[in-house]
Formats: C-alpha cells, sequence, structure tokens
C-alpha cells in the first residue's frame, strides 16, 4: 500500500514539475527573441555606418585630388602669367574651383639660400637683374648690376668650410676668390682685389639663421653674377647668406597657390614653392683632375 503512495507522489511531482517548465517557456523564448533582435539591429546598423564613413571618405578623397590638382595647375600658371585673382575665371578647366595663385617677388638687401649647401656644391648668385621670367631667363640682357660692399655669411658651430667664389664680369672676364676661416683671410691672386674687410659672427648678416663667418667683398658695377662653392676636408651643410647696401636683384619668386571644391564637401589644397633664376653647374668654373 505504502508502495502505491510513494509512486502516486513521485508522479503528481513530475507532473507539476513539467507544468511549471511549460508556463517559463514563452519568457524565454520572449527574451531570446528580443536579444536576436537587439544582435541583427546592432549588426545591421554598424555595416550600414560603415558604408556611409567608407562612402564618404572616397568621396573627400576625390575631392582631395580635385582640389590637389587645380592648385597645381593654378601655381604652374602663375609662375608664366603672374598673379592669378580667381582661378575659375582666369584658367579654364577651373570653372568649378575658386581659389587664387599669387607671387613674391620683392626684392631686399638681403637673401638666404633655402636649403643648406653641401661640401664642393655652389650656387650662383646673381649680381645683375634677369631679363624675362626665371623658367625662360634672357641672359642676353642683365641690367642694374649692384655695386658696392657685400656681405657674404655662412658657417655653423659645427662646420667652418672654406668658400671658393668666381665673379663673372661684363668684360667677360673672370676673378676668383678663396675665403679661408680658419684663418680669418681672403686670397686674392688679382692685383686689384675687390675684398674690403674680414670679420666673423652674425653682425651684418641676414636675419633667420645662424652664421659663424662673415666676410665683406667691395663689387664693382662690371659684376654680372657669382658662383660661391663651399670647400672643406670634411662633409657639411651650411646656408649661405647675402648681406647689401642696398637692395639686391631678384634671385627667386615664391609662390601660393590656392584651390577649393564647391561641392557640400569643400575641400582646399594650398602649394608653396619657390622658382629661382638657373643654377650655373659647377663643371663650367671648376676643373676636375
Amino acid at each position: 500500500m505504502w508502495i502505491c503512495c510513494l509512486i502516486y507522489r513521485l508522479t503528481n511531482m513530475k507532473q507539476k514539475r513539467n507544468s511549471k517548465n511549460m508556463k517559463s517557456q514563452p519568457g524565454q523564448i520572449l527574451l531570446i527573441a528580443v536579444m536576436l533582435m537587439a544582435t541583427v539591429i546592432t549588426v545591421v546598423m554598424s555595416t550600414v555606418f560603415k558604408t556611409n564613413t567608407d562612402t564618404k571618405l572616397t568621396k573627400l578623397e576625390e575631392e582631395s585630388q580635385k582640389a590637389l590638382s587645380a592648385a597645381q595647375s593654378a601655381f604652374e600658371a602663375s609662375l608664366k602669367e603672374g598673379n592669378i585673382s580667381n582661378i575659375s575665371t582666369q584658367l579654364s578647366g577651373l570653372s568649378k574651383f575658386t581659389g587664387s595663385a599669387t607671387f613674391n617677388s620683392d626684392t631686399g638687401i638681403e637673401f638666404t639660400t633655402r636649403a643648406p649647401i653641401k661640401t664642393n656644391e655652389q650656387y650662383t648668385f646673381y649680381l645683375s637683374n634677369v631679363a624675362g621670367a626665371p623658367e625662360d631667363p634672357n641672359f642676353n640682357n642683365l641690367t642694374s648690376a649692384y655695386s658696392g660692399d657685400l656681405n657674404i655669411c655662412f658657417g655653423t658651430t659645427s662646420f667652418n668650410p672654406a668658400l671658393e667664389i668666381t665673379i663673372v664680369k661684363s668684360d667677360y672676364s673672370i676673378e676668383k676668390i678663396t675665403i679661408n676661416p680658419s684663418v680669418s683671410n681672403i686670397i686674392n691672386p688679382s692685383s686689384d682685389p675687390p675684398t674690403k674687410t674680414a670679420g666673423s659672427g652674425a653682425t651684418g648678416c641676414p636675419t633667420g639663421e645662424t652664421f659663424t663667418q662673415r666676410q665683406t667683398i667691395d663689387m664693382d658695377s662690371g659684376a654680372l653674377f657669382m658662383i660661391v662653392r663651399v670647400i672643406a676636408n670634411s662633409s657639411g651643410l651650411t646656408k649661405i647668406g647675402f648681406k647689401g647696401i642696398s637692395n639686391l636683384p631678384l634671385q627667386e619668386r615664391l609662390v601660393t597657390a590656392k584651390a577649393s571644391t564647391t561641392g557640400a564637401d569643400k575641400v582646399t589644397k594650398i602649394i608653396e614653392g619657390s622658382q629661382s633664376y638657373p643654377q650655373i653647374p659647377a663643371e663650367f668654373f671648376v676643373t676636375s683632375f
């Protein structure tokens, strides 16, 4: 008898447990469904966001390339035509862009090379104004030669080379000068040297750079240009500065070109660069053995 009662109780407990499980299943299914929907929505939104971002980045890259090409075109046009106030109206093919291009050709009493000069390299410094644009100079018409004192500055705290200066004159003569800072003198084999004083330090040198050496040369009006060559028994770099008592002839032009797209995603590109008159190769005046 008691065995029958035990079986009945066990059967009744199992039925109750199954009944509770059946009642809790709908809640679990709903929770799982909500979690799945949240996951799907998150994945979809992430995919859409990434697609929109990639599309926008691609569009910006395209606009950036277009603006850069327009700025380069304006830069090149400015070198030939001068200042351009509105690239959309003055340059063909750029009607969908806004911007301008200007060049600075101001002269002053001082000039410093933009790039340092290496050992055995040289820089051509013009003592007369060159007719024509830098990309198309006319060397048959060198006018208004500079005359008077001209400070030549060079050297750094770790590099003090000698300078070999070749001066080309209007009577087709050539004069050589060697500046040796180690003994603070100027070597000039001519009977009438154009040198005046020797000195050191930044006094009398162009601003913006720190020079350790300065030499002053008294230039006559017949000098057309000079070639300054760096000489040293070790490698090094030095900029070369020139400072006169009056305005020096134009050495280079600084060009700034700006172009912007006109679409919703506006992109602006600016290009800056300089253009100098031709640098005469060293082989014309330096003999190698």
